[in-house]
């Protein structure tokens, strides 16, 4: 299972990157959710709770940029068009 420490890394396995503080919260839900469906709206919620200011493209921009970071570990984060998005392992997406 995936976690996220406080000081702002996502662990998985043996491996460790580095997060940023709007990442970590985002990431907190997925994580907890692991492999399950976290509705876009939670994941909005989370965003405004760490700025002052958020966006629907400001949320793109954050699963985009986790999308990248979370690569080398083998996780993958899938979207569930029109519902939320899926915090999963790389080769249960078939990659």
């Amino acid at each position: 299972m995936p976690r996220v420490d406080p000081s702002g890394a996502l662990k998985y396995r043996d491996r460790i990157v580095a997060i940023s503080p709007a990442e970590t919260a985002l990431l907190e839900s997925l994580t907890t959710a692991f492999q399950g469906l976290v509705p876009r709206e939670e994941l909005m919620s989370r965003l405004v709770e760490r700025q002052a200011c958020s966006t629907r493209n400001a949320l793109d921009l954050h699963i985009m940029r986790i999308r990248r970071r979370i690569r080398p570990l083998g996780l993958t984060l899938q979207t569930a068009w029109g519902r939320g998005y899926i915090l999963e392992h790389a080769t249960d997406a078939g990659e």
